[in-house]
């Protein structure tokens, strides 16, 4: 693959001549990279250039810096957002880094990622091209066949497999994890490595990433989010929509059972970023549901006796959740700016029943009824709390009844937001399948047929996105018994008007 004109014109702008040295300067470079170059120089402030890097890739660098190695994470986009004449290639040639690792978690960021270390590759034949991620794991191997310019990809979970391979470049076989070519062919050590434990890690270490008061501003202004903070790692739903669900995640990184850190060591991440860094906002990288009721309730806790002064963005995974943990939530973090989160996946209740009948004993998401959703959001009402609501359109199963249904409920909701005075928005966009969820893996089982599930079919859709404003921004990458993508894109940007209203009283009460 030939890396696009974009990319070359993105990348090497405002290039000086600069010598490279005879020696790395840069153990490892992290580089975030954009969702695709041809459409960055017109929308790089957008929410769609997902600036957001995965928390993990703070830990790592926090970790080779405490094992004696030198590491930065670039975060590609955020460097052009702030200065139009970056040039990643004069970057590369001044910190000269041994090995360059490129996070693909999310699959958005496939043709950023391949386009990247390809350049890398050109201009620096002797730097270690490595690959990362959820998305990478996913597709190893179609990977390391289709582009010789990546030297390694690391599977599942990268902390003791990066340690080894900087230890070890010379005898790649005793990595863990690591995939890698010798001698012209692909070798594969497998997974063997899945984190025991987190509390050993750092995940508030800011300074590690280039201009990180500028990447926490950018963040809060262009994605709307507060700063992410690692929890746990692992999953025990099976959302079928979530690439991280539980069996996902067994099939995938081989991961089996949920891992949290201590309170104490969330509250230590969180104090650090308060205090030394000035982010009063945290997004928990976990949900509530009622097994964590009493974890997050220990959080906060520690939070109160620390004094600390936070708003905090909380997911629901599941209802119900408890007026005690609610109440406990509201008089830890600001209200009025804080924001608890909830996918109800559809509003219609007669349709979460069929889901429930159909698929429950594998993902129960579906179980709750409108009387347990209209609890949750008069508690959080009497409590002052903003609450956000996800639903899809375009689930399996789902007839056209159906369809008008969830839309007629979430209008009727929207609605009684105003009457009641509840600080409630809505929100939906065009479901593009991750790789790996339960519905990419089981589709045809749950009467969907996916569009393009190879790496290939992916990147060519990542090339072609414009990074608009959502729904505009993706379309969705399936068809289901009756609706086809072109009526599931057109039935998503129907929606988008009483969506958008539903943000007024979320703001403005």
């Amino acid at each position: 693959m030939e890396y696009s004109r974009e990319l070359i014109a993105t990348i090497t702008e405002n290039y000086h001549t600069l010598e490279q040295g005879t020696m790395p300067n840069l153990d490892v470079l992290f580089i975030h990279p954009p969702r695709n170059f041809k459409y960055l120089r017109t929308n790089s402030k957008r929410r769609s250039s997902f600036l957001l890097v995965p928390m993990g890739l703070f830990a790592l660098a926090d970790l080779l810096e405490r094992e004696g190695y030198s590491a930065k994470i670039l975060n590609y986009s955020l460097e052009y957002m702030l200065d139009r004449k970056f040039s990643l290639l004069q970057y590369l040639k001044i910190v000269n880094p041994r090995i360059v690792g490129v996070d693909l978690h999310w699959i958005v960021h496939s043709a950023g990622a391949i386009e990247i270390l390809q350049f890398v590759k050109k201009h620096f034949p002797n730097t270690f091209t490595l690959l990362g991620g959820y998305s990478a794991t996913f597709y190893a191997k179609e990977i390391m066949q289709r582009y010789e310019f990546i030297d390694g990809i690391i599977q599942g979970d990268a902390e003791i497999p990066l340690i080894k391979l900087i230890k070890q470049r010379s005898t790649l076989d005793k990595v863990p994890n690591l995939m890698y070519r010798l001698d012209g062919e692909i070798k594969d050590n497998s997974i063997t490595y899945v984190a025991p434990e987190l509390d050993s890690l750092n995940f508030a270490k800011l300074h590690h990433i280039e201009h990180w008061k500028e990447y926490l501003e950018k963040i809060n202004k262009n994605l709307h989010y507060t700063f992410p903070i690692e929890v746990a790692r692992g999953c025990p739903f099976n959302c079928i929509f979530c690439g991280g669900a539980n069996y996902s995640q067994r099939c995938i990184t081989k991961r089996k059972n949920v891992i949290f850190r201590s309170p104490r060591r969330v509250v230590d991440d969180i104090q650090e970023l308060t205090r030394l860094f000035h982010s009063n906002g945290i997004f928990y990288g976990h949900g509530v549901y009622p097994a964590t009721e009493r974890y997050f309730m220990e959080i906060q806790k520690l939070i109160r006796e620390e004094g600390l002064d936070l708003q905090a963005d909380m997911e629901v995974w599941r209802l119900p959740v408890s007026k005690k943990f609610l109440q406990d939530f509201s008089k830890t973090y600001s209200v009025k700016k804080s924001v608890v989160w909830y996918s109800v996946r559809n509003f219609s209740e007669s349709y979460r029943k069929k889901m429930h009948q159909q698929i429950g004993a594998f993902d129960n998401a579906f179980s709750f009824s409108n009387d347990q959703l209209e609890a949750f959001l008069n508690t959080c009402q009497a409590l002052g709390l903003r609450v956000m609501l996800f639903y899809d359109l375009g689930n399996p199963y789902e007839t056209m009844s159906d369809m008008i249904m969830n839309i007629f409920k979430s209008h009727k909701i929207n609605a009684m937001n105003w009457i009641l005075k509840r600080r409630v928005a809505m929100m939906s966009e065009p479901v593009h399948m991750s790789p790996g969820c339960p519905a990419d893996l089981f589709d045809k089982k749950l009467g969907l047929q996916i569009l393009g599930k190879t790496l290939a079919g992916r990147l060519e859709w990542n090339l072609k996105t414009p990074m608009n404003a959502s729904p505009w921004d993706v379309s969705v990458n399936y068809r289901t018994q009756n609706f086809s993508k072109t009526a599931l894109n057109f039935l998503n940007r129907l929606v988008w008007m009483g969506n958008y209203f539903s943000f007024l009283p979320f703001f403005l009460l």
